[in-house]
């Protein structure tokens, strides 16, 4: 059970970075440059949680899709949250996924 409250507060509280990031894309037309460029149309200020550590977001080198990741160490064994528009991932990172979370995050066994 408290695996699931971590997970919940967790998604709850980067949920609107994913929905803001998503709306942005949409909206301009191609993801945004930076975090940063979310404030304030998009988010009122970036989340951040107890649970986590910093945000870590990147646009792929296709210039067309981005990632947002989180690591967390709240649980006994350290997981990395990830939410990328494309949802698609490599074999090596199958093989890491624990779960999906709210379709939203897919989570792996973090390596550190």
């Amino acid at each position: 059970m408290h695996a699931f409250s971590v997970e919940d507060r967790i998604h709850a509280a980067f949920f609107p970075a994913t929905q803001a990031l998503y709306r942005y894309a949409e909206e301009q037309g191609h993801p945004a440059k930076t975090l940063g460029a979310l404030l304030p149309k998009y988010l009122d200020t970036l989340p951040t949680s107890p649970l986590t550590d910093a945000l870590n977001y990147s646009v792929a080198a296709d210039g067309r899709t981005w990632e947002l990741s989180i690591h967390s160490r709240a649980l006994a064994h350290p997981r990395l949250y990830v939410c990328r528009s494309s949802q698609q991932y490599t074999p090596e990172e199958m093989r890491r996924v624990i779960f999906q979370y709210h379709v939203t995050w897919t989570v792996f066994r973090a390596d550190h």
